[in-house]
């Protein structure tokens, strides 16, 4: 449910039943539980989502700890976790840890779950856009990790390509005039 109130914008309220599941986990099954790593990661979502990029750090940090204790090195739920993570430092502008973070989850993902499959995809997919995003603001010829110009320019060729381009495609309206 509280993934649910997330995803409707409800995050306030999230946190709360997260929080609430998360001190339940840990007084029952112990703090070391894997399932309060779950909790943890899902808080941290949560945490992410209001801004607070520390705290959530410090939450994901600790469910991968406690993963990697219970479950071993080598779990999916460990790349599930790292996935998370780097997610969170992409979001901040730490863009070589974040990409460090989603090679050991794709790693992990294709040694236990197979290249193929759908969790290792997205893992992929993640650091496939962060390289995109790196190699184009690396290409500003102004020298800015963000440069205006060089926004402008990427938005209007996004803009054309996946907003633009389909209704021509899809019309009988031409782009080379008849």
């Amino acid at each position: 449910f509280a993934s649910l109130l997330h995803d409707q914008g409800n995050v306030d309220e999230a946190k709360r039943l997260l929080d609430r599941a998360t001190a339940i986990s840990e007084k029952s099954l112990g703090a070391e539980h894997p399932d309060v790593a779950t909790h943890l990661s899902n808080l941290a979502a949560v945490l992410k989502a209001q801004g607070k990029y520390d705290e959530a750090k410090r939450l994901l940090d600790r469910a991968i700890a406690i993963v990697e204790k219970t479950l071993g090195a080598k779990h999916p739920d460990v790349a599930t976790k790292l996935n998370s993570l780097a997610d969170l430092l992409e979001a901040e502008g730490k863009y070589g840890e974040a990409k460090r973070l989603y090679e050991r989850a794709i790693a992990i993902g294709e040694e236990r779950l197979g290249a193929e499959h759908p969790e290792v995809v997205g893992y992929d997919n993640n650091l496939v856009n962060l390289e995109a995003r790196l190699k184009f603001f690396a290409t500003c010829s102004r020298g800015r990790s963000v440069c205006n110009g060089c926004l402008f320019s990427y938005l209007l060729v996004w803009y054309l390509f996946f907003l633009v381009r389909p209704v021509f495609r899809d019309s009988s309206i031409s782009l080379r005039g008849s």
